[in-house]
């Protein structure tokens, strides 16, 4: 079939009747982009992440947490490719970080329709 995949965290919006959304991520910075993209695409907000793995119990120091409480060490910037629409540079999240940005040319991060 395909190979499998076990995301360290994974987000939960508030319940809408009978259905909660799950917003899974790998490491802060998803977190981070997943808690916008919720939001701003979706309308939701994320009101607790639980951890899957080993890895994802580091990431919110072994409990369940709430993002009010999660220590936001990730440092974001908007992203200069799409000035914080989405694009595939910065996950379709609008958000990034400036280490992430340091791998691309800067051709490549020229704003959409500025050729």
């Amino acid at each position: 079939m395909g190979r499998s995949f076990t995301y360290h965290v994974i987000g939960y919006s508030r319940p809408e009747g009978t259905r909660e959304y799950v917003y899974p991520a790998m490491n802060r910075l998803e977190m981070e982009q997943e808690t916008r993209k919720a939001f701003i695409r979706d309308g939701r907000v994320i009101v607790r992440w639980e951890a899957q793995t080993r890895t994802g119990e580091r990431i919110l120091g072994g409990k369940p947490v709430i993002p009010a409480t999660l220590a936001r060490t990730v440092k974001t910037v908007q992203c200069p490719k799409c000035a914080g629409k989405g694009c595939s540079i910065c996950n379709f999240s609008g958000i990034t970080t400036t280490r992430w940005l340091r791998g691309f040319q800067a051709w490549q991060l020229v704003p959409d329709g500025k050729v």
